[in-house]
């Protein structure tokens, strides 16, 4: 009877490990939960913004540069390390069925402007 034995080198596969790791420890200092905040939603710290929907937003295809345009205050690094959180730590109980923000038109406005009103007035 011959003994057969499996050898795996995980030398290579260390390093990224790491730096997952290391990313995941930094995602959890951006993001914080607080019960007086959102009733402990994982958001970004020092805001009200959920990591989640940023995770969403990108996932619908928003690029960083739309969120950042959206949320001024947040810089690209908080966007990409609440993305990671938010796949590190997904989102409990059921999914929510229609997002507000996602698969809307914008409203074009009807209102008319004030001199051009005045003018349709006078006219009449």
């Amino acid at each position: 009877m011959s003994e057969r034995h499996v050898s795996v080198d995980v030398r290579s596969v260390k390093g990224d490990v790491r730096k997952g790791l290391s990313l995941l420890a930094k995602s959890r200092e951006a993001v914080s939960c607080d019960d007086a905040v959102l009733s402990g939603t994982p958001c970004i710290a020092g805001t009200r913004i959920p990591a989640h929907d940023i995770a969403e937003m990108i996932a619908n295809g928003d690029d960083t540069g739309s969120i950042r345009a959206a949320f001024p205050q947040l810089s690209e690094a908080q966007i990409e390390l609440a993305n990671f959180y938010a796949r590190a730590y997904p989102r409990r109980g059921r999914p929510r069925r229609n997002l507000c923000w996602r698969g809307r038109e914008p409203i074009a406005s009807s209102e008319i402007a004030l001199d051009e009103l005045s003018s349709t007035r006078r006219s009449s």
